[in-house]
């Protein structure tokens, strides 16, 4: 079963648009720090705002820096319409 730390992951912006380098970073850093799971795009409130594309690109860098390190990258998909 699940286990340990598992952060809702804030998605940091710069001028308007999403930081990936911030982002990984940020992952990198929880990760190392003994987190156990990362839960992208979860309860930091910017999920209402962001475009399907948008949400499928934090949930991708989140399961790229967790696919070695992390025991599990928990995500929701949202479906516009």
């Amino acid at each position: 079963m699940f286990y340990g730390s598992i952060p809702a992951l804030i998605t940091p912006f710069t001028n308007g648009r999403i930081d990936e380098t911030g982002f990984q970073s940020f992952a990198e850093w929880q990760i190392s720090e003994g987190s156990n799971g990362l839960v992208p795009v979860g309860t930091t409130g910017e999920s209402p705002t962001f475009s399907h594309e948008e949400h499928m690109n934090v949930v991708n860098m989140c399961r790229g820096c967790q696919r070695t390190r992390a025991s599990y990258c928990w995500c929701r998909v949202k479906f516009n319409g």
